[in-house]
């Protein structure tokens, strides 16, 4: 399993990591952990560091599969603001979906917020299919974890009431986005809370950067593929990023996703952008509303539907 990520990200940090088993990115104490160093700037071009770029490029032919990245600052929304590379032909959400289905949930019922650390932490599905079931149904579910999306700067993604919502599509350069803005996102506390105490054995790729605050989905597709993703927001030099990373290895086996994972997330944090805060720089109105722009497309895809139909997998 690749470790590098913690040579460039947790340099700073690494008396504050704890060792128990269980220890992870919600163990560090981030109010003292130094926030690595930028080396570049998200800016309005739509431009990501040429590094970082051909990072993940030689990634994706190492493991003869798909690699790609969003990256986004706070404030992004749909169409501006994230910057991507790579591509992956599977954009299923699996079990990140269950970020916004959680916030959704705690915004109807507070007896759910019991369900969160299951929920998030350990990716339970019986806890998650809970909390989808306590907003009063399918369609009043995918209606309010689609507000929480537009809320957090993603105007293009969208839950169906009959569509599992691991098997939503939900684009790299949206989820960026999105994860740039959970910070201060009402109501996210809890969830975001559970992100940054993820479970020993899923803690890997963005759980090996000091300070994050991440959830991972995966699982097999119809063309006998496998995905594995990861989104969250990371800290970095002046506030925090949001970040998304998918990886769809050649031989389709878990193992060889998660040292993709580890590698790419090692890439970011050896080219880490600067980053920013979301109370300086909000969500507009335009896209709390809801208006569509298109998804930034340096990482290109093309759905892939998943084997599940209830989804049960992770």
């Amino acid at each position: 399993m690749h470790r590098a990520a913690k040579t460039a990200a947790t340099a700073t940090a690494a008396a504050l990591l704890l060792t128990a088993c269980g220890g992870n990115a919600g163990d560090i104490d981030d109010a003292n952990a130094e926030p690595p160093e930028g080396t570049w700037t998200i800016d309005g071009d739509g431009d990501i560091d040429p590094d970082l770029e051909e990072a993940v490029r030689d990634i994706a032919e190492r493991y003869d599969g798909e690699a790609a990245i969003a990256l986004a600052l706070p404030g992004a929304e749909s169409g501006h603001g994230p910057v991507s590379a790579g591509e992956v032909s599977d954009i299923a959400a699996w079990s990140t979906s269950k970020v916004p289905v959680a916030i959704a949930s705690l915004g109807k019922s507070e007896w759910v917020e019991d369900l969160v650390p299951a929920m998030i932490s350990e990716s339970d599905n019986d806890a998650a299919e809970s909390m989808w079931v306590a907003m009063g149904g399918e369609t009043a579910a995918a209606e309010s974890v689609n507000e929480v999306l537009r809320a957090g700067g993603d105007s293009a993604t969208k839950f169906e009431a009959w569509v599992a919502p691991g098997e939503t599509e939900w684009e790299l350069a949206d989820q960026a986005a999105f994860g740039a803005n959970l910070p201060c996102l009402d109501g996210a506390e809890p969830v975001l809370e559970a992100m940054g105490d993820i479970i020993d054995y899923q803690d890997y790729g963005l759980g090996e950067i000091a300070g994050a605050r991440f959830k991972g989905g995966w699982g097999p597709d119809r063309e006998g593929g496998y995905l594995i993703r990861q989104f969250g927001v990371i800290p970095a030099e002046g506030g925090e990023v949001g970040v998304a990373i998918a990886a769809r290895p050649g031989d389709a086996t878990d193992e060889t996703g998660r040292d993709m994972i580890d590698d790419i997330a090692a890439a970011i944090a050896d080219h880490m952008p600067r980053g920013a805060s979301c109370v300086d720089n909000p969500v507009s109105t335009s896209a709390r509303s809801g208006s569509t722009g298109s998804s930034t497309t340096s990482a290109t895809s093309t759905s892939t539907p998943s084997t599940s139909t209830t989804e049960k997998s992770r």
